[in-house]
């Protein structure tokens, strides 16, 4: 049988937010590497609801750490909108510190994981992909 956590070439959608421009084209881009990764970003949760428009929903959000700390009402919202408490969440942080940060929050804000800026662009998507394979591989098998 195939492992059940692998998620290597399963189609995933993503959802990219962050309020820095250059970082979030970046991720997108990066991301984009991956045929198989289907990305739409925005620059806020918000925004981030209306650019999903009617779309399906996300397999994970991929959002800056600051956000949470900035508005977690409207991740929340965000949250609810992709598919609910389930819908785990990748941040992006330019600070070590970074994780520790979230280590406390993390079961409740459903962080599955942080990526440090800067990053290898040629390789987020494995990282994206491997964060992600915990939660994600057990309802794709």
């Amino acid at each position: 049988g195939a492992n059940p956590m692998n998620v290597a070439d399963h189609h995933l959608k993503l959802l990219c937010v962050d309020s820095d421009d250059d970082a979030r084209v970046i991720v997108e881009l990066a991301l984009r590497l991956d045929p198989h990764l289907d990305v739409v970003s925005a620059p806020d949760p918000l925004k981030a609801i209306s650019a999903l428009g009617s779309a399906v929903l996300a397999d994970a959000i991929i959002i800056g750490a600051d956000l949470l700390t900035i508005d977690p009402k409207s991740v929340d919202a965000l949250r609810q909108r992709v598919g609910g408490w389930h819908v785990p969440i990748i941040t992006v942080s330019a600070r070590h510190n970074a994780v520790e940060l979230h280590e406390q929050d993390a079961l409740k804000n459903g962080v599955v994981g942080n990526i440090i800026r800067p990053f290898d662009p040629l390789t987020l998507a494995d990282k994206v992909r491997s964060l992600l394979s915990e939660t994600i591989g057990a309802r794709i098998q």
